[in-house]
C-alpha cells in the first residue's frame, strides 16, 4: 500500500455482480502473483451416474404441482 501524507491508503472493497465483495489490494496481489495464469480447477464428476427417462417420468407424475403464494 502506498502512503500519502503519512497515512496508509484506505482498503477498497469492491462489490461484484456475483454477490461477493473483494478487497482491491488482495485482488491486485493475486493478479501480480499469476493466479489468473493458472488453468481453472475442474469440479469433481457427478458419481450418481446416468438417469433413466422412466425414473424421471415416474417422479414427475407422482409429485403434485405446487403453486407459488404471493408474499
Amino acid at each position: 500500500m502506498s502512503r500519502s501524507n503519512g497515512r496508509p491508503e484506505p482498503e477498497v472493497i469492491v462489490n461484484f455482480a456475483d454477490g461477493f465483495a473483494y478487497s482491491k489490494s488482495k485482488l491486485e496481489d493475486a493478479y501480480k502473483n499469476g493466479l489468473l495464469d493458472k488453468p481453472p480447477v475442474k469440479p469433481a464428476k457427478d458419481t450418481v451416474g446416468t438417469v433413466k427417462r422412466e425414473d424421471v417420468d415416474l417422479i414427475v407424475s407422482s409429485v403434485p404441482p405446487t403453486t407459488r403464494k404471493s408474499p
